[in-house]
């Protein structure tokens, strides 16, 4: 004979009813908030392939927390790829040194954005490989007062 006594789980260590409710958003966004901030994350990444900084309309704006974190992301890989560029500028009289700067630079900083742009496209918010939470670290805004 075995004693076996159904013992209660704390409702703590029970799994989630349904993961794949929560699959794809993070849950520091409630879901109305990554709806709300979808298009506008979405064009942070889209808009840098042709170097215009979208993701500073965001930061200007900060009325959608989901949109400021990717927009924090997308602006540290502008500026990357800006930078890129501005040295391949100066450097390109330099036989050509210029070319090589953008060949080593710019292909690594279009697949960080690319991956953002996934991610956006995903409703997902996570850090970028390679970049982790710096542009967090390095982008302070303090609360929009209205």
């Amino acid at each position: 004979m075995s004693d076996t006594q159904n013992i209660p789980v704390p409702e703590d260590d029970l799994p989630d009813p349904d993961p794949s409710e929560h699959e794809n958003t993070d849950a520091r966004f409630d879901a109305d908030e990554v709806d709300e901030g979808h298009a506008d994350a979405i064009l942070c990444y889209a808009l840098n392939f042709v170097f215009f900084p979208y993701s500073l309309r965001a930061l200007m704006q900060r009325d959608n927390a989901y949109t400021l974190y990717h927009a924090k992301q997308a602006l540290v890989i502008w500026g990357g790829m800006f930078s890129v560029m501005l040295l391949g500028l100066l450097l390109l009289p330099l036989l050509g040194l210029g070319l090589l700067v953008w060949l080593a630079g710019i292909p690594p900083l279009a697949v960080l954005n690319f991956f953002g742009l996934l991610q956006a496209l995903n409703d997902e918010a996570k850090p970028i490989p390679f970049l982790e939470e710096y542009p967090h670290q390095w982008i302070r805004l303090s609360k929009k007062s209205d």
